[in-house]
């Protein structure tokens, strides 16, 4: 069966018949098998947390908490909260702080 016939069988485009026969190729069948999907498990700052590094990127620069830079940036965020036993994604400081 062509690639062209297994798309239109599965109701697939021809790249993803593309894409899985090269997984095939390279993995067998455990590189076909599903994987997870959407956020993973785990890394939620508290509300309390949340707040604590709110007024901390609020009330203060950077600098004032001995980071480098003058303005914060995600990548600043998130190194502030690695100081405590919690950190998230940089995406993810993104929105807590976007949050009321």
């Amino acid at each position: 069966m062509s690639q062209t016939e297994a798309a239109t069988v599965f109701g697939a485009s021809r790249t993803s018949v593309c894409l899985w026969v090269r997984a095939y190729r390279l993995g067998g069948e455990d590189a076909l098998s599903s994987k997870s999907k959407g956020r993973p498990k785990g890394g939620k700052l508290t509300r309390t947390q949340m707040e604590s590094i709110k007024k901390s990127v609020l009330g203060k620069n950077p600098e004032q908490l001995r980071l480098p830079g003058l303005l914060w940036t995600r990548e600043l965020v998130g190194f502030l909260i690695e100081r405590d036993p919690c950190a998230i994604s940089e995406t993810c400081c993104l929105s807590c702080l976007s949050r009321d």
